[in-house]
């Protein structure tokens, strides 16, 4: 019994290594039963999601200057044929490698919602070169994606991807590594030696929590002058290749990140040099949204702050204008402080013969910060919850009909407006 088991041990040890001798072939087989890389919740490899054992560092965002722009690297990810995968309602930015046996490793390192069914014309030709493993691609993704999958398959590069981060903090909080603020996420594309942007994909933008993370390298902006505005939402990314670049270096070598002071002084005034403070009216007429901005300076320590807006209806054209008053206008004090403002928002809509079709008045509260001739309302104004923001809208003519509606909150966006998705720049 014991020298039958021993011969049939030594006829496995013998047959293992004469496979291993002549030596394994490449498995292109797709992987059935794997979650589906469209999937809008799947992440796979390196990215977007870390090792479970791994408990993500959180920078110290003490030194961070409110109401001024900071970006980050947060992440860079290594080089490899990147892929752009469109499905119905679906997207996918993969980044694609072969393994040692031949099966794909697929890590995902964006995705969006499409608004149609309908996929768009290709723009990104996949090199013939590379169409074997386009191949093997697709039939990896029908083969782990249920159902008839219609999808469409596009080459956008050997390159690496960046993720970052940039804020315009509004409030601190009670944690050191947290703070309160508009934020924009981006997926830069950048060359295989990180010397220039490929492409520029927005991720994500809005107001909420700001984190960052611990190993992130900080990026040094130009001064904006003028109306705030985030960088990465105005798709004005090319111009900071150099700056990016160095940061996505130094996190490739795991260097120090600059302090925060060096970016901002800690002894600066709380507004840039031509900060210009706003807030807007975003009104809808009969189907027509006009965004009107208010100069908040004129708002609080003048008179009024007014805007202009103009609107057709019906062939006819009308004159929105739009006053900000303050209950009471203030002198500029020196130092800083934080205070509450009270005002009235009023509208008038005249038409072409300078006839008043309509006018409204709605009282407004907000917060402000002050720093002598310096102001800015953090959270913007809010009217009160009885107010009647919504209802006909009355014209001259007979038969006519139409309805108004206004925004409850004033505030300012430094996102274009409307805000629309940043499209990927081809090289």
């Amino acid at each position: 019994m014991s020298t039958s088991i021993y011969h049939l041990t030594v006829l496995l040890l013998l047959a293992q290594s004469s496979c291993c001798l002549v030596g394994r072939r490449r498995d292109t087989t797709p992987v059935r039963n794997a979650q589906c890389p469209l999937d809008y919740y799947w992440f796979d490899g390196q990215g977007l999601t870390k090792a479970k054992t791994q408990k993500p560092t959180r920078a110290d965002l003490s030194d961070v200057r409110l109401y001024r722009n900071y970006m980050a690297v947060s992440e860079v990810l290594p080089l490899g044929h990147h892929f752009r995968v469109t499905a119905k309602f679906k997207a996918a930015d993969l980044r694609v490698d072969l393994g040692r046996e031949g099966r794909l490793i697929i890590a995902k390192e964006g995705g969006h919602h499409v608004e149609s069914d309908l996929l768009p014309p290709s723009i990104y030709p996949i090199p013939v070169s590379v169409r074997p493993l386009a191949q093997q691609l697709e039939a990896d993704l029908r083969a782990r994606c249920d159902g008839p999958l219609d999808l469409k398959l596009e080459y956008t590069g050997w390159n690496r991807s960046l993720y970052v981060r940039e804020f315009i903090a509004h409030y601190p909080s009670r944690r050191a590594t947290e703070l309160v603020g508009w934020f924009a996420d981006a997926t830069l594309v950048m060359d295989e030696s990180l010397t220039h942007i490929v492409g520029v994909m927005q991720d994500l933008s809005g107001f909420g929590s700001i984190t960052i993370g611990g190993s992130s390298q900080w990026v040094e902006l130009p001064q904006q002058t003028g109306v705030p505005k985030l960088w990465v939402s105005w798709n004005e990314m090319r111009g900071l290749s150099p700056q990016l670049a160095d940061a996505a270096r130094r996190y490739g070598v795991k260097a120090p990140p600059p302090p925060l002071t060096t970016l901002v002084p800690t002894d600066a005034p709380m507004l840039p040099p031509g900060y210009v403070s706003r807030v807007r009216a975003v009104v809808s007429l009969a189907g027509q949204e006009l965004d009107v901005p208010l100069d908040l300076h004129d708002a609080v320590f003048g008179v009024n702050a007014s805007g202009v807006g103009a609107v057709t209806l019906g062939g006819i054209p009308y004159r929105l204008q739009v006053t900000l008053s303050p209950s009471m206008p203030r002198t500029p004090q020196p130092g800083r402080m934080r205070d509450r403002y009270t005002g009235t928002l009023k509208l008038q809509l005249d038409d072409d013969r300078g006839r008043t079709g309509w006018h409204r008045s709605y009282p407004v509260v907000g917060e402000l910060d002050l720093e002598g001739a310096s102001v800015v309302a953090p959270a913007g104004f809010d009217m009160q919850q009885d107010a009647i923001t919504n209802g006909p809208l009355p014209f001259h003519e007979p038969g006519r009909r139409g309805s108004f509606s206004l925004n409850r909150s004033l505030f300012d966006d430094p996102r274009p407006s409307p805000k629309a998705p940043t499209p990927f720049l081809k090289r």
